[in-house]
């Protein structure tokens, strides 16, 4: 994991250095921005596949851990045409237990010590529109964004007996139809206060991704730091065998560009 995130800030570091050197002195005729982070979120909850609710923390274990966080938009002056976020969300956790009562997971008992992990990979695709009138009438310090948000899921829940290797898993892709809210508050160009929720509830279920956050450019207008806070809350009822009703939240820090 630690490759991963240090692989992916060189990455973003080099293509910032490319931007400083080639940079044209003019403005574009658009917006475009993306940033690369770490987000240290905390698992809870519980899992059941064709057996006992399972609990994340007591159970399995399963704690703080730090992943990676890839987001890009693009924003255009075309009337009516909505604009463009893409982000990327790969969460891992894993860990090791001794459980102290008896668990069954895929119809199977596990009584002694486990290995477990839960992986979920997001990809979040989203259209959105601006109030309008609004950036303009507040001299572009302003905005307030809506929105429809395509989540593609995928995950994946894995057991395994340390002494006999038995072992269980369960993985399941499902797409996710999201309405979506946010703001940008920006007194002066150097510095944002940025939030957005991403929801969906139908038939017991419900997804619920909330981040709110602070951009700075101390150095150079189009390359900022971010940090924030980011919670999602969902439940899953029965989805191909899988009920889950789980939280992760914790705070993010990035580095992004902004050209425009």
């Amino acid at each position: 994991m630690k490759t991963r995130i240090f692989k992916a800030m060189a990455t973003m570091l080099l293509f910032f250095g490319i931007l400083v050197v080639t940079l044209p002195a003019y403005a574009l005729p658009f917006r475009i921005e993306g940033a690369v982070g770490v987000w240290n979120h905390d698992p809870n909850g519980m899992i059941n596949y064709n057996g006992d609710d399972i609990e994340l923390n007591n159970d399995l274990s399963l704690g703080d851990r730090n992943d990676i966080n890839v987001w890009f938009r693009i924003e255009h002056p075309v009337p009516l045409i909505p604009d463009l976020k893409v982000q990327y969300t790969p969460i891992k956790v894993k860990d090791s237990n001794s459980i102290s009562r008896k668990l069954s997971f895929g119809d199977h008992p596990f009584e002694n010590a486990i290995n477990s992990e839960l992986e979920l990979d997001i990809l979040d695709v989203q259209l959105y529109n601006h109030l309008p009138f609004l950036e303009m009438a507040s001299l572009e310090m302003l905005d307030i964004t809506y929105g429809l948000n395509l989540r593609l899921l995928n995950a994946n829940a894995f057991i395994e007996e340390v002494q006999t290797l038995n072992a269980r898993s369960k993985s399941f892709s499902t797409p996710l139809a999201m309405l979506s809210v946010g703001f940008r508050i920006a007194p002066v160009s150097s510095f944002s206060l940025v939030g957005e929720l991403k929801g969906t509830a139908y038939s017991g279920n419900h997804w619920y991704d909330a981040t709110a956050g602070i951009q700075v450019a101390p150095f150079i207008d189009f390359v900022f730091l971010g940090v924030g806070y980011r919670y999602q809350d969902y439940k899953m009822d029965d989805i191909k065998d899988v009920t889950a009703d789980q939280t992760m939240q914790g705070w993010f820090a990035e580095l992004g560009f902004r050209l425009e």
